[in-house]
């Protein structure tokens, strides 16, 4: 396609995405997704997502090649939604990307250059049907995979899922109960695994009580791949993967303990993750429950997510925006913390001063220290102005800083 054909296609994209916000349109809600219900009402057609927009500017001190000390552009994303309720315990679910991390306003310039993938348009990420047959809820198609505050899995497969919600028993006020497989071979769609024939399947479970939350996850990946290289080097293998997190509440105080671990039959190597969580919420007639947390993790040279598990969730400085500076999020071989000070919790205005490092164990050495500042403050009901400022120092490459304003209308 040219480039007048992408600015085309984009400004038409823009239009439609702001048509979309003006009109009322009716949202419900399902089971697989952010444990919202559906109404139970007859056909429904609604259309949701987002429209944002960021602008980002990026400065790497001691560049060896001295090229653009500070770049700035602006990216937009589009993010469609479309839901179908056929019948109250029938409906189908959709996420598409239209536009995704592209540069505004100037299509000539290379996005690799400023960290965004040019080509990441147009991916129908997610697609699926859910219904509840004989008080069983099922979805199957690309279904979202999400456990352990995504510590374990986030990822959309090609798969089913089977729930069973509302089991009560004693002192424990609700289980829920998930079964979760894949298809066989690469249409299983499993991140980082893209080119081996392997089918995920396994259970993960959820207990609450009055003062705790436990999440208990089993899962096995079976690999038909080739499973050594040219050079006779393993490179699949059969993997077992299981996870528990414990977590309890108190009115100003939570703690969480996460455990995953994983092996690999291949290579007869076992790895693993641990992750601990801590908030204080403070009495304060200034700011709406102001918080300090701090959270830490240490993982293996072994350890593999079961399904593109990351640690987006520690803090803000490791789940920036597209090409902004932040520290590695995948937990292997490494050690780390972030802690935080959250000012005012309230959707009108939140302020979060951060510092967060990571300890590379590997040979790389790659030690990474950041701190950063966030303000977001609320536009409208659901909608949002944020703005983040981070700094990155590295043992292995040049120091970066960076400043994102994103905007991102929810309708």
């Amino acid at each position: 396609m040219s480039d007048r054909a992408n600015r085309f296609a984009n400004s038409v994209f823009t239009l439609i995405a702001f048509l979309v916000l003006i009109a009322p349109v009716p949202v419900f809600a399902d089971q697989f997704l952010n444990d919202l219900r559906p109404t139970g009402t007859p056909f429904v057609f609604g259309l949701h997502g987002d429209y944002q927009f960021f602008l980002r500017g990026i400065e790497r001190s001691g560049d060896p090649q001295g090229s653009h000390p500070f770049n700035s552009r602006i990216f937009h994303t589009l993010t469609l939604e479309p839901d179908v309720r056929l019948t109250s315990d029938f409906r189908f679910h959709a996420r598409w990307r239209p536009i995704k991390n592209e540069i505004l306003f100037d299509s000539d310039v290379d996005a690799n250059a400023f960290g965004a993938k040019a080509f990441e348009s147009n991916a129908l990420e997610r697609t699926f049907f859910e219904a509840r047959i004989f008080q069983i809820d099922t979805a199957g198609g690309l279904v979202p995979l999400e456990f352990h505050n995504f510590y374990m899995a986030q990822d959309d497969v090609g798969g089913l899922l089977v729930a069973k919600n509302n089991i009560s028993s004693a002192s424990i006020t609700n289980i829920r109960v998930m079964g979760f497989g894949t298809a066989s071979g690469e249409s299983s769609n499993l991140l980082g695994r893209e080119k081996r024939n392997t089918a995920l399947f396994g259970v993960d479970a959820i207990a609450d009580t009055q003062n705790y939350t436990i999440e208990g996850t089993l899962g096995f990946l079976s690999d038909n791949s080739e499973t050594t290289s040219a050079v006779g080097t393993p490179t699949a293998g059969n993997e077992g993967h299981v996870g528990l997190s414990v977590i309890r509440f108190r009115p100003e105080r939570s703690i969480a303990l996460r455990i995953f671990g994983n092996t690999n039959t291949e290579n007869k190597k076992s790895g693993g993750l641990i992750v601990a969580e801590q908030s204080i919420i403070y009495h304060s007639t200034r700011w709406d429950r102001p918080t300090w947390y701090l959270n830490g993790f240490f993982g293996t040279e072994d350890y593999q997510s079961m399904a593109n598990g990351s640690l987006k969730n520690i803090g803000f400085l490791f789940d920036q925006t597209v090409g902004a500076p932040q520290l590695d999020n995948k937990g292997i071989n490494a050690f780390g913390f972030a802690t935080g000070f959250l000012m005012g919790a309230s959707r009108d205005l939140s302020i979060i001063p951060e510092i967060a490092a990571v300890l590379d164990q590997s040979n790389k050495n790659n030690n990474q220290v950041s701190g950063g500042i966030r303000v977001q403050t609320r536009l409208f009901d659901t909608s949002f102005l944020r703005w983040d400022t981070v700094f990155l120092q590295e043992t292995a490459v040049a120091d970066r800083a960076a400043t994102t304003l994103q905007a991102v209308y929810k309708f």
